[in-house]
């Protein structure tokens, strides 16, 4: 995991649960001060080990703190450091998440060893899609569901998230998630 996460997840802690806290899910996990070199690639186990801490001492599962981070990472992240990727792949966010990949692999210049996952996004009906999220990493899917509600937010759409079916292999994870905007939210 690209350091840019591990930090970002450092500050979404700090700002929920204070500094104190954060010092002491940093403190216990263990990890090194190098995990949050923002543009460097980490072994996973560091950002798991983050993880782990923040629920040992938050008592919230890590479903909960992956979903609040997606959150977090659009709100905090995303649609500040990247806005201007935002903007040029997506005017709505049917359109970017059509684009998704092609940011990515803009980015990838930008990022050593860079490995993204895979998006892909189909209509099912006038207000609901499917997304498709496809990973060589394993249980990161609550994370890519606060991103998708989030970005929902970001565009003034309320999103709603009505389930969500994983399949885990040795290559990783897919889930398929079924998204609801109403349509009078789509209409502009």
């Amino acid at each position: 995991m690209y350091g840019i996460i591990n930090s970002s997840f450092k500050k979404y802690i700090v700002e929920v649960y204070g500094d104190e806290q954060g010092t002491e899910i940093s403190d216990s996990s263990g990890v090194k001060s190098e995990v949050f070199n923002e543009y460097r690639s980490h072994d996973d186990e560091n950002t798991l080990a983050l993880l782990k801490a923040a629920v040992e001492v938050t008592g919230e599962t890590p479903d909960h703190h992956l979903r609040q981070f997606g959150r977090f990472w659009v709100r905090r992240v995303a649609t500040n450091d990247f806005r201007g990727l935002i903007d040029s792949y997506g005017g709505d966010f049917v359109s970017l998440i059509q684009n998704l990949d092609s940011m990515h692999k803009e980015i990838s210049g930008t990022f050593l060893d860079y490995s993204p996952p895979s998006f892909a996004i189909k209509e099912l009906t006038e207000s609901r899609y499917s997304v498709t999220y496809q990973s060589y990493r394993q249980g990161f899917t609550p994370f890519v569901l606060g991103i998708l509600e989030e970005l929902g937010d970001f565009y003034g759409r309320v999103t709603t998230i009505e389930s969500v079916e994983t399949t885990l292999s040795d290559k990783g994870e897919k889930s398929v998630i079924c998204v609801e905007i109403p349509k009078k939210n789509l209409e502009i």
